[in-house]
């Protein structure tokens, strides 16, 4: 793991506070932010727990991560012990936006019985320290709506909102609509694509995009696209939304290997919810209801046409940047 420079803190804090060890703590770490967030895990969130706990099992990973297995197992952090217990986590995801590497704090994470003792500040001060003195222009990390006094928190930090985002997953109640006057739904066709890309950019961003399943080159028309699909075992279908003969959104939905499916939904500026509501409905009508669909989506966009499609709000996350001067 690569080493981190160590800070002069009061003795009280040096004493608790201390760089993660991927081994010794992968494990104690996992029961911590499975102890947190029990509430908000999802299967994604189950599988991320279930690979932390194999990487504290699988020689070398500190030093061979980022494999495409271990992209998001933590390998640089910090925590806090109190009488040999691990009560405090914060860990630091590296990624890379327009080839430079980036930092995302994330897994912030205190033990109840340990709350309102200012760890979690320290821990982030500690992480926010790290990725400034590795020169990196900023920090990035993502809260859940809910959590006020974390928001507070980290805006008395200096962190600033950059976005809101909310994860839908369809539920069985599902009550069919027919499509709005004038609207009509066919098969993406390849001439569609550079549009839909545009569109992917707008409601997709990179900064948000990194850490989401979602490549351009799965959407893709023609041999690249199908040969990058076949290498990827993916299988995707595309549906396109027209208003009096005009483009107004795009859905794609991307297989995986859980239970759940993918969807990649963009719109054209003024035809959100026209959009939002004919192609999820028809997804809801061609996929059936055997497996869940999952949509990240900008908040407060079309809410009521998604929750009409049978869609249930999973969480709503604030992402927050805080820049360095330079």
């Amino acid at each position: 793991m690569a080493s981190i420079a160590e800070t002069t803190y009061p003795s009280t804090v040096s004493d608790h506070l201390r760089p993660l060890d991927a081994h010794r703590d992968l494990f104690a770490v996992a029961d911590l932010i499975e102890i947190c967030f029990a509430d908000t895990l999802d299967t994604e969130g189950r599988r991320y727990l279930q690979n932390m706990r194999a990487a504290a099992q699988t020689p070398g990973i500190a030093f061979f991560a980022p494999l495409e297995e271990w992209a998001n197992v933590p390998i640089i952090g910090f925590v806090w012990e109190e009488d040999k217990r691990l009560v405090g986590n914060i860990s630091l995801i590296p990624y890379r936006l327009k080839g430079q590497r980036q930092y995302l704090i994330a897994n912030v994470a205190v033990h109840p019985d340990f709350r309102r003792r200012g760890i979690g500040r320290l821990l982030t001060e500690r992480g926010i320290e790290y990725a400034r003195t590795r020169g990196m222009p900023d920090v990035w990390l993502h809260v859940r709506e809910e959590n006020v006094p974390a928001i507070k928190l980290y805006q008395d930090m200096g962190f600033e909102e950059q976005a809101r985002r909310t994860t839908w997953v369809s539920s069985t109640a599902y009550q069919p609509l027919p499509l709005p006057e004038g609207v009509k739904i066919t098969r993406r066709g390849p001439d569609l694509w550079q549009i839909q890309q545009t569109w992917l950019q707008e409601s997709y961003p990179l900064e948000l995009r990194w850490n989401l399943p979602l490549q351009d080159n799965a959407l893709r028309p023609g041999i690249a696209g199908a040969f990058y699909r076949f290498s990827k075992a993916l299988f995707v279908q595309q549906w396109a939304a027209w208003q009096n003969q005009e483009l107004v959104g795009v859905l794609a939905c991307q297989s995986t290997y859980t239970r759940s499916n993918i969807l990649w939904l963009v719109s054209k500026a003024g035809f959100h919810e026209i959009a939002v509501q004919a192609l999820l409905h028809h997804a809801r009508q061609n996929l059936g209801i055997r497996r869940h669909l999952v949509l990240d989506y900008p908040s407060q966009h079309a809410r009521q046409a998604i929750v009409a499609a049978g869609f249930r709000e999973h969480q709503t996350l604030i992402w927050m940047q805080k820049r360095f001067q330079i």
